[in-house]
């Protein structure tokens, strides 16, 4: 339980500390007095993170496992083609 934890936190970290730079986002049209504004932005342009559609990110909603997965995959440096493999594994066996 608490290696749950501690990687939840790590994730939240990083997601609030990735930097932040100018150039191609998505617009998203919820996100412009969040805080995080640059941050959500920047997560989008590399492509961790797409929001919910319809050009919104509801910052506020929840994480669900397929996003989570996502920028896990991220963080650890998995490529795209590890990402595809690993699609084929099922978790409840």
């Amino acid at each position: 339980m608490n290696r749950k934890r501690n990687l939840s936190v790590l994730l939240t970290l990083c997601i609030i500390l990735v930097s932040v730079t100018a150039g191609y986002a998505a617009t998203f049209t919820d996100i412009s007095e969040n805080p995080y504004k640059d941050s959500i932005e920047k997560m989008s342009e590399l492509g961790i993170l797409d929001g919910v559609g319809y050009g919104r990110f509801e910052p506020d909603g929840e994480l669900n496992r397929a996003a989570a997965a996502k920028v896990a995959g991220y963080l650890l440096g998995y490529s795209e083609a590890e990402a595809e493999e690993a699609a084929t594994w099922d978790p409840l066996f």
